[in-house]
């Protein structure tokens, strides 16, 4: 993450954490109002997004996860993943889990702390034109699209994840959304399957 877009990255050695935590779920810090997103659990670390002015998280204060999360296998039986903004943290932390088995991803994300690249994993029935990915998915072999309702740049899709996803699939389709109450009541409204969190 390139901490001048005003996140960054930390690496945490929290076994206990590491072992329960979910796609989705929070890092939530004693004292502190605003719970970090999780972009990976693994043995017994999790990396954290946090703001770039940040310390490092001193290890004397509590921490814990909050949110209920969605398991693996949920996630291996949605068709789509749509995001939005930082709860797109979540779809980094399922790529990590299920590598090629994790679904297709649309971003809602107008100014994300990454540089978008070119995606080289075919989509079919995709617009034309609407190749701009997440990098660490893309490296991941997961396929992304960037969304963005205006002034979309070269290779984004300039309208919502909602609206390209309602282009793919049926309104019975299995899809995967993470975002406020908001992205997800309408998510949830065309797509009423959806699992949301």
């Amino acid at each position: 993450m390139n901490p001048h877009s005003g996140w960054t990255l930390q690496r945490l050695r929290l076994p206990a954490l590491a072992a329960r935590a979910r796609a989705g779920q929070r890092l939530q810090i004693e004292g502190e109002p605003q719970a970090l997103p999780l972009l990976r659990a693994e043995g017994c670390e999790i990396d954290v997004l946090t703001p770039a002015h940040w310390p490092a998280l001193p290890a004397e204060r509590a921490l814990d996860l909050t949110g209920e999360g969605v398991d693996d296998t949920q996630a291996s039986e949605a068709q789509l993943i749509l995001t939005q903004g930082l709860h797109s943290a979540a779809a980094a932390f399922l790529s990590h889990r299920l590598r090629q088995h994790c679904p297709p991803v649309f971003i809602d994300w107008p100014e994300p702390p990454f540089r978008a690249v070119p995606s080289r994993l075919y989509m079919p029935h995709l617009p034309a034109g609407v190749i701009a990915a997440w990098p660490l998915l893309e490296d991941r072999g997961v396929p992304s699209r960037l969304c963005r309702p205006d002034d979309a740049p070269p290779g984004w899709f300039e309208g919502h994840a909602l609206a390209l996803a309602a282009q793919l699939l049926p309104a019975e389709g299995r899809v995967l959304a993470f975002g406020d109450a908001r992205f997800l009541s309408e998510v949830r409204r065309h797509f009423p399957r959806a699992i949301a969190d």
